[in-house]
């Protein structure tokens, strides 16, 4: 029985959210809340750069990781920038 209730719970996303509708997505209603997202940029530093200076991204203090990068706070949400050889998209 306990299972079976925590399997309800979990289709329904946790306590205090709706049951899922018919035809709505596997994730929605999982989700409550994003900390932060990252991406992966081949040039760090020019990414802050934008972020702060076209977004108003503000900087955040962020540990001393091997690859380079930069912790940004968009107002609600960390966007953490991550440079790496293999970044597919600059922004």
């Amino acid at each position: 029985k306990k299972v079976e209730e925590l399997t309800i719970l979990n289709n329904r996303g946790g306590w205090g959210m709706p049951a899922q509708q018919e035809g709505e997505g596997v994730i929605s209603g999982l989700i409550c809340k994003v900390n932060h997202f990252a991406i992966i940029v081949s040039d760090a530093e020019r990414s802050k750069d934008f972020y702060v200076g076209v977004m108003g991204a503000k900087i955040l203090h962020r540990p001393n990781f091997p690859a380079a990068g930069y912790w940004l706070w968009l107002g609600n949400i960390q966007l953490h920038l991550i440079e790496g050889k293999h970044a597919g998209v600059e922004a």
